[in-house]
């Protein structure tokens, strides 16, 4: 259970990570679009600053990026995790099944011996 509640907060980190960086190359774009015909100068500062908007932007969502695939490898790790856990719980039943046959065969064997003793 609590394994899967990590999954699933994982699961909506990583949905509002890829929103926000939906978000932020959608201010891009429209940054891109509106960059046009005004005067050289006020259009060179107006470069100058959209440049550093979006270097700032570059640099936001590259470390957007690192987290998501921070939070995708985490996601795996917990998946391989919950999966191993899977497994080694039906291996352990496998196993308790066996021991309980072992059990009633030895109790059938000494009740058998007990009965041929007397």
């Amino acid at each position: 259970a609590e394994l899967q509640q990590d999954m699933t907060t994982k699961d909506m980190q990583l949905s509002e990570a890829q929103e926000y960086r939906k978000t932020i190359q959608q201010n891009l774009a429209n940054e891109n679009d509106d960059n046009g015909g005004k005067g050289k100068k006020s259009s060179s500062r107006k470069e100058k600053q959209l440049q550093k908007e979006l270097e700032a932007l570059k640099k936001t969502m590259s470390e957007k990026d690192n987290k998501i695939e921070k939070l995708m490898g985490e996601l795996e790790n917990t998946q391989r995790a919950q999966h191993e856990k899977e497994k080694l719980q039906r291996e352990m039943n496998s196993l308790n099944e066996m021991a309980q046959q072992d059990l009633t065969t030895q109790r059938l064997q000494i009740e058998k011996m007990t009965q041929e003793i007397m």
